[in-house]
């Protein structure tokens, strides 16, 4: 029987550890009551999403690592050719349902198969002494021709042997609060404000940044980036998705109580180009309001809002037995200032990759007891404090800019 691992959340560094995971052929021998075997790793993803890769969420920069790891998948390639050129040769701007189908349809394509649970809430875990029991039910349901929220108590049950938390854009992740609790493992939201329009185009502009003065003092920031995203009809084609050029205008503002005071839909558009009219490029506060208000009509272009997160560390990576394991932002949850927080989670993902499919070619259980076996934990912490050296001083510089862009003081190293 192969070692049956989950991975709660088909996000970014999901859906990328579950690609490293299948590509492996790690013999695994199961030491239980139940005769020892060999045999491969066996993936479930279960997500939220009724479509994983979208048609929702903003622009993510790749950079670093990330642009590596995407080049062994195979994708990178891809989505270089489709880039503009403008942005340096060191980063990619891509939308995430883009990226997320390409990485879909690399899954779908792997010799050792996969399962995706799409439109699946994990409402409980439990370790027990055979595993991870996992009990989830349907996110949403079907009631008069509407999908509506699912308040049926019923709940499925498997059992898995490692479960893995990719769920963490969010105040805590399922596996962060098996593993910490609920207070310990709660990210607190960033005094900021988020803002993005996205509108596809056939030449789009060049890269601009700029920071954003009030009171004598930088009161935000606004950014115009080219972008790669998908044509239309292509959503839900996997690899065999077709890519274009699409163009982002963010503005990212300071917000007091942003949750409370979170603006509704329709006033998105007009309130990224309250922010524009500070904009000293005559030129480019032009582009930017065509960017605008091209996604506030087209039926193609897309506004986008979302009040930022952050924790430093979650504390522990893994539960006392190992079973539990966390990554990504259910790790270190880190503000999108500076736009690594999709290439750090990408890098946990192949880490904790290497350290799973080295580590179960090894017996997987001790002699006694219920717990991963004592080689398994210990490149299970090498993993987590080898990410730790990795991520640390990213999330340090990219808690210090959203400091800034908010008004408060820098934070400092710890």
């Amino acid at each position: 029987m192969p070692v049956r691992v989950a991975i709660i959340g088909a996000g970014v560094s999901g859906v990328v550890l579950a690609n490293y995971l299948t590509r492996a052929q790690a013999e695994v021998h199961w030491q239980s009551a139940r005769p020892a075997v060999e045999g491969l790793l066996s993936v479930t993803i279960f997500e939220r999403r009724p479509t994983p890769a979208g048609p929702d969420g903003g622009a993510l920069l790749i950079q670093g690592e990330g642009l590596t790891i995407l080049d062994e998948l195979g994708v990178g390639a891809e989505l270089r050719a489709a880039s503009s050129g403008k942005l340096p040769q060191d980063q990619l701007f891509v939308m995430r349902d883009a990226l997320l189908e390409l990485l879909l349809g690399c899954l779908a394509a792997q010799p050792n198969p996969s399962e995706v649970k799409t439109n699946t809430e994990v409402a409980c875990l439990q370790e027990t002494s055979d595993g991870v029991l996992l009990e989830h039910r349907p996110l949403l349901t079907c009631q008069g021709g509407r999908w509506v929220r699912n308040h049926n108590p019923h709940l499925e049950s498997e059992l898995f042997d490692i479960v893995i938390g990719a769920d963490g854009n969010a105040p805590s992740s399922q596996v962060a609060k098996s593993i910490m609790g609920d207070e310990l493992a709660r990210a607190e939201s960033v005094s900021l404000l988020v803002l993005q329009a996205l509108v596809p185009c056939e030449t789009p502009c060049e890269p601009y940044q700029e920071y954003l003065q009030g009171a004598g003092r930088v009161s935000g920031k606004f950014e115009i980036s080219p972008v790669v995203g998908l044509a239309p009809g292509s959503l839900g084609t996997g690899s065999a998705a077709t890519l274009q050029q699409w163009e982002a205008c963010t503005v990212t503002v300071p917000s007091q109580d942003p949750m409370r005071n979170f603006p509704r839909p329709e006033r998105w558009a007009e309130n990224i180009m309250s922010h524009t009219k500070s904009i000293a490029e005559g030129t480019v506060r032009l582009a930017a309001n065509s960017i605008v208000e091209s996604a506030q009509r087209g039926t193609i272009g897309r506004l986008h809002a979302w009040v930022p997160f952050h924790k430093n560390d979650l504390g522990r990576w893994r539960s006392s037995s190992g079973r539990l394991v966390v990554l990504g932002d259910a790790a270190h949850l880190m503000p999108p200032t500076l736009g690594w927080g999709a290439s750090c989670a990408m890098g946990d993902a192949k880490r904790l990759a290497i350290c799973l499919t080295e580590g179960l070619s090894q017996p997987l259980l001790q002699c006694s007891g219920s717990s991963l076996a004592a080689n398994l934990l210990a490149d299970l912490d090498d993993f987590a404090e080898s990410r730790r050296g990795v991520v640390a001083p990213i999330m340090l510089a990219s808690v210090n800019e959203s400091m800034k862009l908010s008004g408060a003081a820098p934070a400092v190293a710890t």
